[in-house]
């Protein structure tokens, strides 16, 4: 018989609480369901915005367990926009545990796309819905929205007319009120997002990507000014984050088109930059997560549904390479450390064999060592492996924008009806369900991390061969268990990473890893 694995595992040892683990999969009937960004709920969940179709959006909210709490669609045509043809391509949780959702949408005459964005309660209930436009633009989106201290927002968009292309930047108070707009002109649209992140200080740090494969960053004030502004030839810049008193940047090296870190004081200054050439997954949606311990973690995805999500130091030295089977395109701190894996399917799972045909988004929860099952890796990832970084020689070069122009709010109503996706058990096994004998449920190997000393325990009695190998692939211990209990004695190896295999009589075997800290 066979039953479906408990997705989600609770293991508590003395020093460190590890998470709840689980992989969930959500879809909408036979059609596509594309994950487009993704917040922290406030609650230990998350709120994702999703396309389905061809150009109508959903946002879902979950629990910390998965569990759905309520989903929503654009619905209404209504004021000067099509509300049917909405693409969200960003949402943000706000000072007050509200979410601005952003992106674009079609006129009500069809000949132009507006960017806009609607302000939603943590029930999903619509607030507020913003507009904004110019005489001579004909395409604006929004790509990036940052929370502010006064529970404002501030949003970048592209935008192009007849005869040039550009971006703006806007920020709203929190019931609405257009407080500024800036238009930044001469810089021509690409198809990789902008980025921008309010600090702690409440100024903004902005960046746009131009036609050079290279990104502007820019630093506003709090009323929309510009304090300095400078090009980052060759990176292509996707994320922004806060870190303490300084902020890091993630995106892709347009020649190499490998994933990059970079690290810069608030005076654009570079305090150290890193590139990642063994990620897989190449760079074509790149997030990064800041930890609790101002450790990052970073995740990369192309849509042939494959990614990778790399641990890395606080000084960008890579640590650990997570191989995934979706196309990872979010990260998200989880409780204890933990972290949420977002990202676009198929993904494997037990009715993955059915839903091949169309996208569907995972997610997957890690504990704060990223294990994606109670015993390390399974089929949550492809492989574990040491993450390789190596120094970038990055040398911003100065650059002034063209700051001109003023936005006109239009007026549009909004509307969401309901739309609760279907979900199920994700990663267990591709064509469905664990044996209720599995080596997976019936072996434990615990505390991890610890000194060095591990116990290992079976559920039923079988012969087990157990290796156990560093980093680097060689061997450092071999040994035999036919008992209920026993123990792996690592103590006397150095802190760090290791693997282990067990090979069980009846042919089975599992595989994950051990930390050891001293």
């Amino acid at each position: 018989m066979k039953t479906l694995i408990l997705a989600f595992f609770i293991t508590t040892t003395v020093a460190y609480a590890q998470d709840s683990l689980y992989s969930k999969v959500y879809y909408t009937g036979n059609i596509d369901l594309k994950g487009q960004a993704v917040t922290a709920s406030g609650d230990g969940g998350l709120v994702i915005a999703a396309q389905y179709n061809w150009m109508q959006s959903a946002v879902f909210r979950i629990d910390s367990l998965g569990n759905t709490l309520w989903g929503k669609n654009l619905a209404a045509s209504t004021g000067v926009v099509q509300w049917d043809n909405v693409l969200i391509k960003t949402i943000e949780t706000l000072e007050d545990s509200s979410y601005i959702v952003a992106g674009e949408c079609i006129s009500d005459d069809g000949t132009k796309l507006h960017a806009v964005c609607v302000k939603i309660s943590s029930n999903g209930d619509t607030l507020w819905t913003r507009t904004v436009t110019n005489p001579s633009m004909q395409y604006s989106t929004y790509h990036s929205a940052a929370a502010t201290l006064d529970s404002g927002v501030v949003l970048v968009a592209k935008t192009s007319t007849s005869t040039s292309a550009g971006y703006f930047i806007v920020k709203y108070s929190a019931n609405g009120n257009l407080q500024w707009s800036k238009v930044v002109e001469g810089l021509e649209v690409t198809d990789t997002p902008c980025a921008i992140q309010s600090l702690a200080d409440s100024t903004i740090i902005v960046s746009v990507p131009n036609s050079l494969n290279e990104s502007v960053v820019m630093r506003l004030f709090s009323d929309g000014s510009l304090d300095w502004a400078q090009r980052y030839p060759d990176l292509v810049i996707h994320d922004i984050e806060r870190v303490d008193s300084t902020v890091v940047f993630s995106g892709r090296l347009a020649t190499q088109y490998v994933p990059a870190l970079v690290k810069s004081s608030l005076d654009g200054s570079i305090q150290w930059a890193k590139s990642y050439t063994q990620m897989f997954g190449g760079g074509l949606m790149i997030d990064v997560c800041v930890r609790q311990d101002s450790s990052f973690v970073m995740t990369s995805g192309e849509q042939a549904f494959m990614g990778s999500a790399i641990s890395a130091d606080k000084n960008g030295l890579g640590a650990l390479q997570l191989d995934l089977p979706l196309a990872s395109f979010a990260v998200q701190e989880a409780e204890h450390n933990g972290l949420f894996l977002v990202g676009n399917g198929p993904m494997f799972g037990v009715k993955a064999g059915s839903l091949m045909a169309n996208f569907h988004i995972g997610v997957v929860r890690t504990d704060s060592l990223l294990n994606t099952s109670k015993g390390g890796f399974f089929n949550c990832s492809w492989g574990v492996s040491q993450a390789f970084s190596s120094d970038l020689p990055l040398v911003p070069l100065t650059f002034a924008p063209q700051m001109s122009g003023t936005l006109t709010p239009i007026g549009a109503t909004f509307q969401y009806n309901d739309l609760i996706p279907d979900s199920y058990i994700g990663c267990v096994d591709f064509f469905g369900g664990i044996e209720e004998n599995s080596i997976e449920k019936e072996i434990n190997i615990f505390p991890n991390p610890s000194n060095g000393v591990f116990y290992i325990e079976q559920l039923s009695q079988h012969l087990l061969e157990i290796e156990i190998s560093d980093i680097n692939g060689r061997s450092i211990e071999n040994k035999t268990m036919h008992t209920l209990q026993g123990t792996i004695d690592l103590s006397a190896q150095k802190a760090g990473i290791y693997f282990y295999k067990v090979s069980r009589d009846d042919g089975q075997t599992k595989s994950g890893k051990l930390v050891i800290l001293h």
